[in-house]
Order: C-alpha cells, then sequence, then structure tokens
C-alpha cells in the first residue's frame, strides 16, 4: 500500500552551540497529508475526512558555513498514524528509525534572529503494531519539503555565539 499527497510539515529544534559552527539540538518532526490518496497494488483511492500523518522526536547536529548556510541531520524515534476525522479513530504504528536531513541558508534580520529557507528530505520506517500474525508489515516514509527557517541567538556571552535554533 502506498500514502501519497501533499503534507504540511512543521520543525522545531532546541539547542545549543558546541562551537562556533555546529549545533546540537533536539527537535520535533510533524508531516501530516490531508485526505491522502491510496495506492493498493494499482488501484488508487482518493479519501475524504482521513489524514496520515509521521511524528518523530530525535537530536540533531547543524553546521553553519560562515555564509549563514547550514546543514542538518536528525536522527528520530518516528510513529505513523493514520486518523478517520469524521469518525474520530485511528489506528498507528510501533515506534522507528526516522532520519532528516536539510539544507538551508538564513540571513540576519536583526541582531540576534535569522530568517531564511531550507530544503528538508525525511525518510523512516516502522514496523505495524502486531496483529497476531508475528510478522507485522513494515510502513516507510518519504518526504521531501521546503521549510522557513527562524533562528534565535542568544546574545554573545562567549566564543560561542549560536544558542538557540527554531
Amino acid at each position: 500500500m502506498k500514502i501519497s499527497g501533499v503534507s504540511a510539515d512543521l520543525n522545531v529544534g532546541l539547542g545549543g552551540a558546541l562551537s562556533r559552527s555546529v549545533i546540537l539540538f533536539g527537535e520535533i518532526v510533524a508531516s501530516n497529508i490531508t485526505d491522502p490518496e491510496f495506492k493498493i497494488d494499482n488501484t488508487k483511492v482518493k479519501t475524504t475526512n482521513v489524514s496520515a500523518g509521521a511524528f518523530g522526536i530525535g537530536v540533531g547536529l547543524a553546521y553553519y558555513l560562515p555564509s549563514n548556510t547550514y546543514f542538518s541531520a536528525t536522527l528520530a524515534s518516528t510513529q505513523l498514524s493514520i486518523q478517520r476525522n469524521d469518525q474520530n479513530t485511528s489506528t498507528e504504528t510501533n515506534s522507528g528509525l526516522g532520519v532528516t536531513l536539510q539544507v538551508g541558508q538564513e540571513w540576519w534580520v536583526g541582531r540576534d534572529w535569522g530568517l531564511g529557507v531550507a530544503g528538508q528530505f525525511l525518510t523512516a520506517s516502522m514496523k505495524d503494531n502486531d496483529t497476531g500474525t508475528g510478522n507485522p508489515p513494515t510502513w516507510k516514509t518519504t518526504g521531501f519539503g521546503v521549510l522557513c527557517s527562524a533562528s534565535y541567538n542568544l546574545p554573545e556571552r562567549s566564543a560561542s555565539a549560536r544558542g538557540f535554533r527554531a
């Protein structure tokens, strides 16, 4: 089975500088598709009142170049859920491993604020809840996105300039 559609993504990270260019952060990642298309074998089914989403929480590392171009990677515990909104029902997978990779550029818009844009690649693999068969199927998610980014950097108190990345 394949689930596809346009998603809305939200990532929120909070961390601190290990050096002037390297940031260690915790991140929450969420990606949700409203009314996705399901494809089973060669049959496509368009849905209504359904949403499918991947949610993860993990730890990441970002590297900033002097130009404020950055590269980041996050390893996350990720879960996939499918909700039937009109019936208020949902099903979820077990947690699995997810990876988010980003390349972005930020520009200073104030003394401590940077705004920018980033490209994101997300992939994850999660086992379905065991239905008693002993061999539950594995769900895999893959997504690409364009994100807006905002960073707040605590005022410089030491050689490490960066304090927060959101």
